[in-house]
């Protein structure tokens, strides 16, 4: 479950694109490159999925999406479904990292002023990358916050690296709670204060919510995938996905380009 993203700023990051897109509709769905993050600055508020996790935003938006992600973006007014944009090559190893959080609120003057320069951007880009680099560099140190920010125990760090590298494993509360050094008890009242969810509640989701990407975004055999998120058995892993989502791991992968569908997907899995 991301909630932010860790990039070095210390060096200007290299942009490779940007400009403004405006939609002809009020939703559109792309995947983010490899080693390419993506500023955007929405016109209108709205929603955005990132693989399986979706984020409402305000009209003060900015947005990033992190790399490797299949995005889905939905504005909620038709006539004002458009965004400027930056992707840029982040500098993931050296130090110090900086958290830039998936959505961030700015007051509406600030908005307004972020919108001006992008827009003046566009003229001056068709000469020079370099206003547009000065331009994502200086609006990525507004939006960027301490890694301390998000005050997560280094318990629950742990904990979800843990779970995350060793998801096609059996993982029980008390198996986590040994790795990371505290009691099972504690452990679940970490996980609750920062996801609302008990631990093997957020192993649960968190096999489904891998699952559900790999579905929609490899080729790979279900029983596979079946298997590296922790539910060999076929038949289980069929049962567990239709009870959250609603649909079979088979129609998941056959609707995967029909972003109307990977919205209502999302939806259907907040509520479990």
């Amino acid at each position: 479950m991301i909630k932010k993203f860790s990039v070095c700023l210390e060096a200007a990051p290299e942009v490779v694109s940007g400009g403004y897109r405006f939609l002809t509709t009020n939703s559109t769905i792309w995947t983010t490159g490899s080693a390419r993050c993506t500023l955007l600055i929405p016109d209108s508020p709205g929603k955005m999925l990132i693989n399986s996790q979706t984020f409402s935003f305000p009209e003060n938006a900015v947005l990033l999406c992190p790399p490797s992600r299949r995005i889905y973006l939905e504005f909620k007014e038709p006539a004002e479904s458009g965004h400027f944009h930056s992707s840029f090559i982040p500098d993931l190893i050296s130090d110090p990292l900086v958290d830039i959080p998936i959505v961030s609120v700015l007051s509406p003057e600030v908005r307004q002023f972020w919108r001006t320069q992008f827009a003046a951007m566009l003229d001056w880009s068709i000469i020079s990358l370099k206003p547009r680099t000065a331009l994502t560099w200086n609006l990525l140190w507004s939006v960027a916050k301490d890694p301390s920010y998000s005050a997560k125990s280094i318990h629950l760090e742990f904990a979800e690296r843990f779970i995350g590298e060793n998801l096609a494993n059996k993982l029980p509360t008390n198996f986590i709670s040994e790795h990371v050094n505290v009691s099972p008890r504690q452990l679940d009242r970490i996980f609750l204060a920062e996801h609302d969810l008990t631990v093997s509640e957020y192993v649960r989701h968190h096999r489904v919510c891998v699952a559900i990407e790999k579905l929609t975004l490899t080729t790979e055999a279900i029983k596979t995938i079946a298997s590296q998120v922790g539910i060999p058995e076929l038949s289980h892993f069929n049962k567990l996905i239709k009870s959250i989502t609603g649909h079979s791991p088979t129609v998941i992968r056959e609707e995967r380009k029909n972003p109307g569908f990977h919205m209502a997907l999302a939806k259907a899995s907040e509520k479990k």
